[in-house]
Formats: C-alpha cells, structure tokens, sequence
C-alpha cells in the first residue's frame, strides 16, 4: 500500500516538475517579447523634432533643413520615425522603424527613402561612456558591397545628431568617409 502510495507521490511529482519546465520556454519567451531598459533610449527619441542636414557628398558641404516626427509603437517595442526635408535639391522624406532585440541583444534600424527603391538593415550596440548608438550594415553601391554605419551621438534630452559614415573601397584600400550628418532638435 505504501509502494503505490509512494509510487503515486513521486508520478503527481514528476509530472508538477515536467509541466514546470514546460512552461519555462514559454516564460522565456514571454519575457524576451517585453520592452526593456534599452528600449528607453528609443523611447527619449521620441517626439517632433527640427533639424539641419549637412550634406558631405557633393564637395563642398551643403546644408538643407528639415522635420521629423518619431513615436513608440507596438507597446513600447519599436521607434517610428518618419523625416520629411530635401537633400541636394530633392525631396528626401524617409521612413525608419528602430528596435532592440532582446534575442540577440542588438539596437537595429531598417530605412527606405525617395531616393531610391530599395532598403537598408543595419544593426550594433550603445556606448554609454560615448552616449552613441553606432548600427553597422552592408549596401549595394554600382555593383559593389559597401559597408557602413549610422552613428547616433545622444547630446541631451533636446538634442542628438545621426551621421552616415560609408566605408568606401578603393585602390589604395577602404577609407571612411561622412555622408552627412543631421543635428536634431526637439520641437517645442
């Protein structure tokens, strides 16, 4: 009687133990799906904002001014941006969604303008020493890969600068060269 007594304890005991860790993926997974600290860096993106482009791809420096309107979307999970200005006598409005990535611990950013049909992916990490977010990626450029990097410098609450630095390739090898840079300032 006590075999089977003790028989039942230990199955209603692996079983508690099994379903424990059955949930526990789930759990993982749950938890993983939640905004973080990290995403408060997004988070104090936010806003309407006001800003001057510096363009460095025509020669001489080019500036031009624009807005942007960015917003936290989908519980807090993801940065919405949308800027609406011109660049080299063009309008040059684009569309951005910004994240971190609980999974793999990165900040990611995807892009697409009007000034061209296609779209670009890059991820990285934030210094907090530097307050600079810098996101790597590839893009094709004339038949060529280029690497290159948005670089985000957090100045304060009100203000920041983003900056596109393209690895450019050459026969004396790569070099870095600025793209431009665009000071952002909140709107009040």
């Amino acid at each position: 009687m006590h075999t089977i007594r003790y028989m039942l304890i230990a199955l209603v005991t692996m079983g508690v133990v099994t379903a424990a860790r059955a949930q526990s993926p789930m759990e993982e997974m749950m938890k993983k799906a939640q905004p973080g600290p990290q995403h408060e860096l997004l988070k104090g993106m936010a806003g309407n904002w006001n800003y001057k482009l510096t363009d460095y791809m025509s020669g001489a420096p080019q500036t031009s001014n624009g807005t942007a309107s960015s917003a936290m979307i989908l519980g807090g999970r993801f940065l919405k941006v949308e800027t609406f200005g011109t660049m080299m006598g063009m309008s040059a409005n684009t569309f951005s969604m910004m994240g971190f990535d609980n999974r793999n611990g990165k900040y990611f950013m995807w892009e697409v303008d009007e000034m061209g049909t296609y779209s670009v992916f890059a991820e990285g990490a934030y210094d907090a020493a530097s307050k600079k977010l810098t996101l790597r990626g590839n893009n094709e450029e004339e038949g060529q890969k280029v690497q290159f990097q948005f670089i985000y410098t957090m100045i304060d609450p009100d203000h920041f600068t983003f900056a596109i630095v393209s690895n450019l390739g050459s026969a004396a090898g790569p070099s870095e060269q600025k793209m431009l840079e665009i000071a952002y300032t909140r709107a009040s």
